[in-house]
């Protein structure tokens, strides 16, 4: 039975090499689809805050002092300020028995002068995983909070069945750097709700009362004190409402923004009319008795942001990365919350849960298991439609397409802090890195800045990897290939090549030959019928024909 490998064949005058050969650092560039831009990430164990480029080099970087050390988040501004999560290791950590401490909230200059710096770690505080830079240019932010195990008792907490050693639930605040002020806060502990206790003002029926936090929904193991752990947070001004990704209850939270600070305390106020409680929870009806395991959608999520783009068919929704959707899968998803314009209000099912019953779309490298990761990660929609992702405990950050083409991917080439040298193996965690955050070329904060290359984080790099040269039409020279399709030998016309690589729909390398000269002929007889991608690597131009 004969055997044909069906080819397509493009061109391009202008366009960068890939390959298979690297370890770490750049593992896969497309030029003609990844966003143009700059991504911005601060890996754990080291000091230091990387820009770098599509090619994998150092383009900016922002040096954080011996007494300083990145936290867990970072944004640029329309400035081109650092906006930063970072911490002291001479903080004491309450021993939550997790990550995502922090401490310190800063604004950094491009030049790394420190504009702005507040500290929010104390006995009875502590900054934590995320902050997010409002309109206005104040900054929310996500804080542990010390409660005495007898005011959460006071306020239902069932100790005997929950023998804690201690109690620190979240709240969120809205400094005013310019003042140096906190302006506006939103405390968990003013909105909780219990069945055990009939004598307190906080009891009540916990599945009629979805707007409530259930104090004794505790789902996780070994009497972990951050009893929430919120790990992300993100604003929807259009809507003046706060979105909170909260890993422990496996939900996302909305609350309104409106509200002032005493109102935020309440259950009136504010726009919506409901004060601080939840308008909107999702994820997890049983921790709001209204579903059980059947109905649970997130699984240790991260990083929920809303979609808010008129012209994106999932305006108004909220992507997140699910992490522990099932043993070894993790997924980038979206879901679009049920809003009533007319009343201002989510919608809410005949059995008391919140609406849609389910996602409307997943994001996932080609290679599902890449995505994997129990903690961290994080998921960006971009401006060109694509969607950037970092798998945080592989280092792993990657572009895919919205059709899940994998267009570029990069593993941050540190080992416990230190660079390692191309060619290295890392290992998991070895180069844990809780977000990756990509900046188009056109963001204003890039406006007037030094954004030439200056070398790669990883020791012994390989420079010939993403060489990108643009040359006049008439220099080029018609690249073809024949028979398409083909059963057994490739030709291809003459030029002159130092590479050429085939590799099948799930970007391995299959076939590799080195050429200089001449019209080569390729034996592809001991390829499964498929379409291939084949790989031309010139010396001057760099050409890329993709078949």
């Amino acid at each position: 039975m004969k055997k044909f490998i069906s080819i397509l064949l493009f061109f391009s005058y202008s366009l960068a090499l890939v390959s298979q050969v690297n370890t770490i650092g750049l593992l896969y560039h497309e030029l003609d689809k990844v966003e143009d831009g700059y991504t911005l990430f601060n890996p754990e164990n080291q000091s230091t805050v990387f820009l770098i480029d599509n090619c994998g080099q150092v383009v900016h970087k922002w040096e954080i002092d011996d007494v300083r050390i990145p936290g867990k988040e970072q944004y640029l501004d329309e400035s081109g300020r650092l906006y930063l999560a970072s911490a002291q290791p001479a903080f004491q950590n309450p021993s939550f028995g997790t990550g995502g401490a922090g401490g310190i909230v800063e604004i950094i200059e491009w030049n790394g002068i420190v504009e702005y710096r507040r500290v929010l770690a104390d006995s009875l505080v502590r900054q934590h995983h995320d902050i997010h830079i409002m309109p206005n240019g104040n900054i929310v932010a996500i804080l542990w909070q010390n409660v005495s195990l007898s005011d959460a008792a006071s306020a239902g907490f069932d100790t005997l069945s929950n023998p804690q050693i201690g109690f620190w639930p979240d709240k969120i605040i809205e400094i005013d750097p310019v003042i140096d002020s906190i302006v506006w806060e939103w405390n968990s502990m003013d909105h909780m709700i219990q069945d055990i206790d009939n004598s307190l003002p906080s009891f009540g029926d916990i599945s009629e009362n979805p707007q409530l936090i259930d104090i004794n929904y505790i789902d996780f193991a070994f009497g972990r004190q951050d009893v929430h752990h919120i790990n992300s947070i993100d604003y929807n001004p259009e809507l003046n409402q706060i979105l909170l990704s909260v890993r422990n209850f496996n939900e996302v939270w909305v609350i309104d923004h409106s509200t002032t600070t005493q109102e935020a305390a309440s259950h009136s106020g504010g726009q919506s009319g409901k004060g601080g409680d939840l308008l909107f929870r999702w994820g997890n009806p049983s921790a709001y008795n209204s579903g059980d395991a059947s109905n649970q959608q997130l699984f240790r999520q991260h990083d929920a942001s809303w979609i808010i783009d008129s012209s994106n068919p999932n305006n108004g929704g909220v992507l997140l990365y699910n992490n522990f959707i099932a043993p070894e899968l993790s997924l980038g998803q979206i879901f679009i919350p049920a809003y009533n314009l007319d009343s201002e209000s989510y919608m809410i099912d005949n059995d008391g849960r919140f609406l849609p019953q389910d996602f409307k779309s997943e994001i996932s490298h080609p290679d599902v298991s890449k995505n994997f990761s129990t903690a961290a990660s994080n998921i960006q929609l971009l401006p060109n439609g694509n969607y950037m992702m970092c798998a945080g405990r592989q280092g792993r950050i990657f572009e895919i397409t919205h059709d899940g083409e994998l267009v570029w991917e990069y593993l941050v080439p540190l080992r416990n802090g230190f660079p390692i040298s191309q060619g290295d193996i890392i290992s998991l965690s070895e180069n844990f890195t809780f977000s990756g955050r990509k900046y188009s070329a056109n963001f204003s904060g890039f406006a007037g800045k030094d954004l030439s290359p200056k070398g790669y984080i990883e020791l012994e790099p390989n420079t010939s990897f993403c060489e990108i040269v643009t040359v006049d039409e008439e220099e080029l020279r018609p690249l073809s290939i024949f028979p398409n399709p083909v059963h057994s030998l490739l030709y291809l016309n003459e030029l002159i090549y130092s590479r050429i690589s085939i590799t099948n729909s799930t970007g391995q390398e299959v076939i590799s030959i080195d050429s200089y000269g001449g019209s080569p002929s390729i034996d592809v007889s001991s390829l499964k019928t498929g379409l291939y991608l084949l790989h031309v690597f010139g010396k001057s131009p760099i050409k890329f024909v993709k078949f």
